[in-house]
């Protein structure tokens, strides 16, 4: 049970870590482009 637990902790987690990561990426070509121009 305390493992299920830590499990889907551990997947949220990543999936917050995926997320950040792409939005970062967004915001660093949108500024790159912003930069250029």
């Amino acid at each position: 049970m305390g493992l299920n637990i830590f499990q889907s902790a551990t997947s949220l987690n990543r999936f917050i870590f995926i997320t950040i990561s792409r939005i970062n990426a967004k915001i660093i070509h949108m500024l790159d482009d912003f930069i250029r121009n």
